[in-house]
């Protein structure tokens, strides 16, 4: 297709070698007529005619041709046209109905779009937005030491990387804050050949409510089957130590299923109080400097006097010692179910446990050659209750609580799991714990 500049030019190159043609007709007729004679003036004009004819009808079908291009090039650039206004009214009837709001930043950070459902969750106006700094002009909550949301959002990392995600709060302006989730994504504009951030913007506060409610609904229920659950599982062993009369052979079966259900509820009671309490946040760290390695081993010992972990070599390679200012209780707990897992699901074998000593971190890699975890479900794992399909047939008694624990403690102490598998061959868990947290 010709551009309408190309197709510009062409046309002035066109037009300047017919108007010098018939310039030069022109001059050779007035030659002809004065300075001949007239019988050889007007032998002389038949020539000068013949001439003109031939190239009135060249520059003729030469025009036509200008004609036909310039018809084709305008029926290209009407469609062309009325893409552009097709695909425009899209997007802005994406923008206005869409759920999410949409905020649109240009390299200065000066706000250039504002969605209708953006000015619904801001309580702002997109008259009161546009061309203001948008960190400025929009307040957002972000937790002491976060990285600024402005600085994320144009950040030179995500032109290349995927959109990003990151929980936040922002001031309405009524004075109010709302809990937000935010996609972020920064992209170069080949037209003008300028960065902008593009941000989608979801209200969450009200799913935050429910899950605060449904939290409040769990905790309360535990509570209330807890005490009579744990009677339950006490008046059992009773039963099973035959402290009120023997037993047969029949009875004591029935009675340690029984009471192994009941354990079972008892465990994930406990395990569903303790999330509570988590999400709630009223478990706050209890900061303090210990020894990692020797709380490490200390947890390796009590798994090996309990005969768990009798099937497995379990090898620790680590300095002497790594002192660490953290929540104790909570790198135990972490460490306790990673371990678990390890030997719950590794094949009889060897397990790992590798320090990586850092200057402001220390890592742990906790090693098992066992069934791991299939590449379309490792995703989900640490989702609440959610278990891989082979994990499911290898130990059917699971919760699926355990990976979701871990992370949660995780994040409450600056730190991090990862877990890295193969399905068939064994999972790694990467345990990346900081040094010193606030």
């Amino acid at each position: 297709m010709i551009t309408p500049k190309e197709f510009e030019k062409i046309n002035q190159r066109s037009i300047i070698p017919e108007i010098i043609t018939f310039i030069v007709i022109i001059f050779v007729t007035i030659f002809v007529v004065f300075y001949f004679p007239y019988s050889k003036a007007m032998n002389s004009l038949v020539y000068v005619l013949v001439g003109g004819m031939v190239t009135t009808t060249f520059w003729y079908l030469r025009t036509r041709r200008m004609y036909d291009l310039t018809l084709r090039t305008s029926q290209e650039m009407v469609k062309n046209n009325q893409l552009l206004i097709k695909e425009r009214q899209t997007a802005e009837t994406i923008l206005k109905h869409s759920i999410d709001g949409v905020l649109l930043v240009d390299n200065n950070k000066r706000i250039v779009g504002f969605s209708p459902s953006l000015e619904r969750i801001s309580g702002f106006s997109e008259s009161e937005m546009i061309g203001k700094i948008f960190d400025q002009a929009l307040i957002f909550g972000n937790k002491p030491g976060a990285p600024n949301i402005g600085d994320l959002l144009l950040s030179p990392k995500n032109r290349t990387e995927n959109a990003s995600y990151i929980s936040n709060t922002l001031k309405q302006k009524d004075g109010t804050f709302v809990d937000l989730e935010i996609n972020y994504k920064a992209f170069r504009d080949k037209t003008t050949d300028k960065i902008f951030g593009l941000a989608f913007i979801k209200d969450v506060t009200y799913e935050r409510e429910i899950k605060q409610r449904d939290n409040k609904f769990i905790t309360l229920a535990s509570h209330q089957i807890f005490t009579p659950l744990s009677m339950i599982r006490g008046f059992l062993s009773l039963i099973l130590e035959q402290r009120i009369g023997k037993l047969n052979q029949k009875q004591k079966l029935y009675a340690e299923k029984a009471y192994e259900s009941a354990k079972r509820l008892v465990s994930l009671i406990g395990s569903f109080l303790s999330i509570s309490s988590i999400e709630n946040e009223k478990s706050e760290n209890k900061i303090k400097e210990f020894d990692l390695v020797k709380t490490i081993k200390g947890i390796v010992q009590e798994f090996e006097n309990a005969g768990q972990s009798k099937k497995n070599n379990i090898s620790i390679t680590s300095p002497a010692r790594v002192f660490i200012n953290s929540d104790q209780e909570k790198v135990e707990h972490i460490f306790y179910n990673c371990l678990d897992n390890a030997i719950k699901y590794g094949d009889d074998g060897q397990i790992k446990i590798v320090f990586d000593d850092q200057k402001n971190q220390t890592i742990i890699k906790i090693i098992d050659k066992g069934i791991g975890i299939p590449q379309n479900e490792i995703e989900r794992i640490g989702d609440k209750f959610y278990r891989a399909a082979n994990a499911i047939n290898k130990d059917p008694k699971g919760t699926g609580l355990g990976v979701f624990m871990t992370n949660f403690l995780a994040e409450k102490i600056s730190s991090k799991l990862i877990l890295e598998s193969t399905e068939g061959q064994g999972t790694t868990a990467i345990i990346t714990l900081a040094k010193k947290i606030k």
